[in-house]
């Protein structure tokens, strides 16, 4: 999507947890904590997901610190950058990231540019996030993918735009 947007005219930024190109390229900013392979990433998502011992005020707590971390990172980024559309891959489908979701779901909210939200797949249909360990994140999951007047959806196929518009409205 990026080379074709690019060969129509348009300025492409890159917004990722991890490309080996970031640090030779100015329009990809790295948010390395948003990379669903970073130790912290896979800690956090096993402690909401699988079996945890962790209590649910240290879970929400961890899960409100990271949010608030990729807040900040995410409006840094989007207050520099000033974009003018704003494409999402799969950040609002899944919970592979869930912090980084709900941060960047805030920082869409205040600035309210247009939004195009790419959808492969739901959390509702992957086991992995089937079994969330505390209401908090079932409450975010639910919350996803967001409805929101600046936002459009697209999907993979007429099933999962069905789906989508089951969950959505």
């Amino acid at each position: 999507r990026r080379k074709a947007l690019q060969r129509a005219g348009h300025n492409v930024h890159l917004i990722t947890g991890s490309d080996p190109k970031a640090n030779l390229d100015p329009t990809i900013h790295l948010i390395s904590g948003m990379d669903l392979k970073s130790p912290g990433t896979r800690k956090l998502r096993s402690m909401l997901f699988d079996s945890s011992s962790t209590p649910a005020d240290i879970a929400e707590y961890n899960f409100k610190t990271q949010t608030e971390i990729f807040f900040d990172q995410l409006g840094e980024t989007f207050t520099q950058e000033d974009f003018d559309l704003i494409f999402v891959h799969n950040m609002f489908s899944l919970g592979y990231n869930l912090p980084a979701s709900i941060a960047l779901l805030a920082v869409l909210d205040r600035i309210k540019k247009p939004v195009v939200a790419v959808n492969h797949d739901f959390h509702w249909d992957r086991p992995a996030f089937s079994n969330p360990q505390y209401e908090f994140v079932l409450n975010h999951l639910n919350s996803l993918p967001p409805k929101r007047p600046y936002m459009s959806h697209l999907v993979i196929n007429s099933q999962a735009q069905m789906d989508l518009e089951v969950r959505t409205g």
